[in-house]
């Protein structure tokens, strides 16, 4: 099935989103005539809230690469509730500040420390849309299941966005196989803001009759390329630039209604930053004597992975870097690659469920040895000042062991312990330590009803970037000491709905300040977070917030004192419940504060304390129209943008959010 959309420069936007509606009607049309013949053969058509009877039931979990644990399945959700939110950090479980269209740098508005053990060159600040082994979705399916999804987008500033997605997954005489398939291009409402994404992944597994023996494979590829204009210019005045376009102080003023017309700070600037990621793991389950004899399970992962980071600017303005030390052009790049391999034994195969017994102990222990290159090659510090020949240069190599050990308990069928620690052995992250303890205690496992509470504990190096950093805009060679990072938590949750209060307390953490140089904290940053995720659902009735509030004892680490998303629909049904209708608003809204800025060279946020951002209202409204197993749905995105005194959206300094734009969709789903 193909779908065509001709768009020209010379149509105004209603005329544009009434053609699309018009399509949208017409297909509905066809469908409900298909739809009575349908019904004959599959039975009365599900309810909106429900899951779809026309399909043997799919489940999927996500599972670690090599620290694995016993796999808790969730259905796939097949209602037309969460459609509209047809992007990641649309979900109502993400809130995320960002640069102003998706796909491009974004991190939490509510604090979350993870990181895996090993050694880690930079954290990219891409988490929804760089895909990592643990976001491939493992199916337990009987037969096969696909889907299909396409949007098309359209803002005031007549710029397109089109975002695709496609699943599929088969399971062929005991081997499962599934692809994931995303792309995404906005060409964005600002000079130099493009944003694109394509990334694919596949994953086979198969274990023989027998269970002896278990293989799993997995490959991702990821490609993201910007436009990165560094948001609007800054000039610290109200008057046009010397090129005559308007800067940042009158786009707040809403000098000018033409986003074109506002100067950036880096109108020539792109990046692109691709990875490859290969797993292989294989295990064999020691048993004997038809299961009599059990001696646990080896397992053998291995795993490759590789990133390319390149930023080119032609023209670069000297201005916008305190450190500068090149021309006025500047092409850099990171480019290295990760070999891990891991060798354990436990007493649970990889993908082995949760047990439903009332009493079972889970253990695990191995080791993992992590070899990194880069590719580079860069001039030591030391060097630098004489400037010495080529034989100067070097190329990092980091060697990494890590020892690990995790166990997960149940006792007396209501109490869950689960643990774990790490500890690494020579190299850049010698030394490192990671440790966590949870305890869980069953209510109504029926009901998913739980309370728990959980401690982490980190000792690690910084990343590698906060140490050593050699480009043509930037040159540093520091010993920062390692961080010490503690979190301690409580939680209650019951169905969907959960409350969690959690400390951090952040001793020597490392970040990048207003002039884009690594610091350390100068003291240790106490944090408080209170988190509330609501779904609630009564019939066609649905309403959900999700939200933060959090206190920072550092003005080194700035957060809203509040940040939450809700969303309420209601669901109406049609022709003897042939057709769903959906009508829905979402609001966003987080307190003023000093957020971070971003470096779009750096590849990094940063800490700033000169401009609040935030104490405003986000608005989107959407319409969602399903028939059978395709949905369509219409959404209109930052309603309030535009009006009087209201161009100052802002997430992220410089970094104005899309102005108000619309999108069509399509939703088609198959389970047979």
């Amino acid at each position: 099935m193909h779908f065509y959309f001709s768009v020209s420069k010379t149509n105004t936007l209603a005329f544009r989103v009434t053609r699309l509606l018009v399509f949208f009607w017409a297909m509905t049309g066809y469908l409900l005539q298909a739809q009575s013949s349908d019904e004959k053969k599959t039975g009365t058509v599900d309810s909106v809230m429900a899951f779809s009877p026309f399909y043997m039931p799919v489940s999927y979990a996500f599972i670690q690469p090599c620290y694995f644990e016993p796999l808790s399945f969730v259905q796939v959700d097949t209602s037309m509730s969460g459609t509209a939110h047809y992007h990641e950090w649309l979900k109502m479980d993400k809130l995320y500040q960002n640069l102003g269209i998706y796909g491009q740098a974004h991190q939490s508005m509510g604090f979350i420390f993870y990181q895996n053990p090993g050694f880690q060159y930079l954290t990219l600040p891409f988490p929804l849309t760089f895909t990592r082994q643990q976001d491939v979705p493992f199916y337990d399916l009987q037969t096969y299941y696909t889907r299909v999804a396409y949007t098309f987008g359209i803002s005031t500033g007549n710029q397109a966005e089109n975002h695709f997605d496609a699943t599929h997954a088969q399971k062929v005489k005991g081997i499962t196989i599934g692809v994931n398939l995303h792309a995404y291009l906005n060409q964005g409402d600002f000079v130099n803001q493009k944003s694109g994404r394509f990334s694919g992944d596949a994953m086979l597994h198969y274990e023989l009759p027998s269970k002896i023996y278990g293989l799993k494979i997995s490959y991702i590829y990821n490609r993201l390329t910007f436009q990165e204009n560094g948001g609007l210019a800054d000039y610290k005045n109200d008057t046009l630039t010397p090129a005559g376009v308007y800067d940042y102080h009158a786009f707040l003023k809403n000098v000018s209604p033409q986003m074109q017309g506002y100067a950036v700070n880096t109108p020539t600037a792109t990046s692109k930053i691709t990875g490859n990621d290969i797993l292989l793991q294989q295990y064999v389950n020691l048993h004997f004597k038809d299961d009599k004899i059990n001696l646990g399970t080896l397992t053998h992962s291995f795993q490759y992975k590789d990133f390319k980071v390149l930023y080119t600017d032609p023209s670069v303005d000297t201005v916008l870097y305190a450190n500068y030390h090149a021309s006025d052009s500047t092409r850099d790049s990171l480019n290295f690659y990760y070999l891990t391999n891991t060798l354990q034994w436990s007493n649970f195969s990889p993908f082995e469920k949760i047990s439903d017994k009332k009493y079972f102990i889970r253990v695990a222990a191995g080791i993992t040895h992590e070899y990194l290159h880069d590719n580079v090659a860069r001039e030591p510090f030391s060097q630098r000042i004489h400037r010495l020949n080529k034989d100067s240069l070097f190329r990092f190599t980091n060697h990494t062991a890590i020892l690990f050990a995790r166990t997960f308990i149940r006792l007396f069928g209501c109490m869950d312990v689960r643990g774990g620690i790490s500890y690494s052995i020579a190299g850049y992250t010698n030394a490192n330590v990671q440790a966590e303890a949870a305890l869980q205690w069953t209510i109504n496992r029926q009901h998913k009803h739980f309370f728990g509470i959980e401690g982490h504990y980190y000792r690690l190096s910084p990343d590698y970037i906060y140490n050593y950093y050699q480009s043509n805009l930037f040159r540093w060679d520091t010993a920062f000491p390692t961080r010490d990072i503690m979190q301690l938590g409580a939680y209650w949750s019951i169905m969907d709905i959960k409350v969690a209060f959690n400390y951090f307390a952040l001793h020597r953490f490392s970040r990048f300040n207003a002039d884009l140089q690594p610091f350390v904290f100068d003291k240790t940053a106490h944090l408080l977070q209170l988190h509330f995720y609501t779904p609630f659902k009564y019939k066609s009735f649905g309403f959900n917030t999700n939200f933060y509030l959090q206190y920072s004892t550092s003005d080194q680490l700035s957060l809203p004192l509040f940040a939450g998303k809700a969303t309420v629909y209601q669901a109406f049904h049609f022709f003897k419940r042939k057709l769903h209708l959906q009508i829905g608003v979402d609001a966003m809204y987080n307190t003023s504060y000093f957020a971070d800025g971003y470096s779009p060279v750096l590849h990094q946020f940063y800490a700033q304390n000169t401009i609040k951002t935030g104490n405003y209202f986000y608005l989107d409204a959407h319409l969602c129209l399903r028939v059978s197993r395709l949905t369509f749905f219409f959404r209109a995105s930052n309603l309030l943008a535009g009006l009087p005194n209201n161009n100052h959206y802002f997430t992220t300094l410089y970094y104005p959010m899309e102005n108000r734009h619309f999108q069509i969709g399509i939703n088609w789903r198959f389970y047979d």
